[in-house]
């Protein structure tokens, strides 16, 4: 019976053809041009997802199984791991913890074929720039230029623990902030950087002003549709008429808490669509890529999730909330306006070479093998690994049947693995 599976799959694999190809692998790494994030051909393009919750307080969304429903349910070409740096259980308190989350929420991007910030979820990160620049360090040199990553260094400057007043100054204590941090992330990786602005990542106007030295650099926008409206847009037009290029990293359909509370007191369930629809379409006219607060089931209305969703993802409508209904489908919107590649498949040439050992499944690779893929036996892609200048790979073992393709120059080389049972 493997014998036939095997060699059915594999016939597949060589038929000639077309394949789709996913977003990052159809666009590559993000940079700036003329105050638009592009890709890598330089054409412009608008990126929509959701941000996860602060990684220390609501850690079990933090999953495989939650980035695979966002990308392929909600149809999320972004997801924005918001690792929280201060508070109980959050960075300061327990590295380990929190770095393996947030390796998790990225290893399930870069699977999916889609981007993914890797954010310091910080209010004060001026006063911990040491911290900041040593896992920046450690993040770049693990992905480097994997283009699926985008660096967010700086979530919300909050007017407190800045040198005026009290408050943080773009010039004298966010600016300088982020030149440190993107010096050592520049050491290893050359993706896109997004800064944090004054007031809560509003006076994105201010920044432009006094841009920092890097030029693939965005600046943060946040706001929520409860609260802020076309002011803040206005101050988004002059940064980029300015030059600045733009992403809204966090946006909400509630009040600017979170729309637990508002002044005159409003339902938990209160969120602006009428104002969000505005902010979505200036968005979409400019090409403003935006990620949404957050994949949660706090009791708050920007939650996407009702209290007791499961941390496991696969939710029914049933357990969306009013938000979480909304934002999933003008996330469908956008993504079904990004176009996507479809290219010759390669032509196949033998078979993988695999080997079963105690550490895991060791792929001996040829001296011009590219990329290894790993796919699960409907096609979709689990891992993708890339080897220019490898002699071999070692894979985790798998409890299920897995297919693993080596890509070269010459064509693609392909193995079922079968663990044996």
């Amino acid at each position: 019976m493997r014998r036939a599976i095997r060699t059915c799959l594999l016939s597949l694999l060589a038929i000639a053809g077309v394949s789709q190809a996913g977003i990052v692998s159809s666009h590559g790494a993000l940079k700036v041009k003329d105050s638009l994030i592009v890709n890598a051909s330089g054409e412009p393009i608008q990126l929509a997802g959701m941000s996860m919750f602060w990684s220390g307080w609501m850690s079990g969304f933090y999953r495989t199984s939650v980035v695979n429903t966002l990308a392929r349910d909600w149809k999320s070409s972004i997801i924005r791991a918001a690792m929280g740096v201060e508070g109980s259980s959050n960075y300061l308190m327990s590295p380990d913890a929190n770095k393996k989350s947030v390796n998790t929420i990225v290893n399930g991007a870069i699977a999916n074929d889609i981007y993914v910030i890797i954010d310091w979820h910080d209010h004060n990160a001026n006063i911990n720039i040491a911290e900041a620049k040593a896992f920046f360090s450690e993040m770049a040199q693990l992905y480097k230029n994997t283009p699926n990553v985008i660096w967010e260094i700086w979530n919300e400057p909050d007017n407190k623990s800045g040198s005026v007043s009290g408050r943080d100054s773009w010039s004298r204590d966010i600016r300088p902030y982020a030149e440190e941090v993107i010096a050592e992330i520049r050491k290893y990786s050359s993706n896109l950087v997004i800064v944090g602005t004054p007031n809560w990542s509003q006076d994105v106007d201010s920044a432009a002003k006094n841009p920092v030295t890097d030029t693939n650099t965005a600046y943060a926008l946040h706001f929520y549709a409860g609260s802020h409206s076309g002011a803040f847009r206005t101050k988004a037009n002059n940064a980029m008429r300015n030059g600045a290029a733009v992403f809204i990293t966090e946006w909400g359909t509630s009040m600017a808490n979170g729309g637990t509370t508002g002044n005159p007191p409003v339902n938990d369930n209160y969120i602006d669509t009428l104002e969000s629809n505005d902010w979505l379409d200036w968005a979409k006219e400019r090409n403003i890529s935006w990620c949404n607060w957050s994949v949660s089931n706090k009791d708050e209305s920007s939650a996407a999730l009702k209290p007791g969703a499961s941390y496991n993802g696969g939710w029914p409508d049933s357990m969306l909330t009013p938000s979480g209904l909304y934002v999933r489908r003008k996330i469908r919107e956008v993504t079904e306006r990004i176009p996507v590649s479809v290219a010759p498949r390669s032509r196949s040439i033998g078979p993988a070479r695999v080997m079963a050992t105690t550490q895991g499944w060791r792929v001996q690779l040829p001296k011009n093998a590219t990329e290894v893929r790993v796919s699960d036996l409907q096609g979709r892609i689990l891992s993708r690994h890339q080897v220019p200048g490898r002699t071999e790979l070692l894979l985790p073992s798998s409890s299920t049947p897995m297919f693993v393709l080596v890509e070269s120059p010459e064509g693609l080389r392909s193995t079922l693995v079968t663990p044996a049972r």
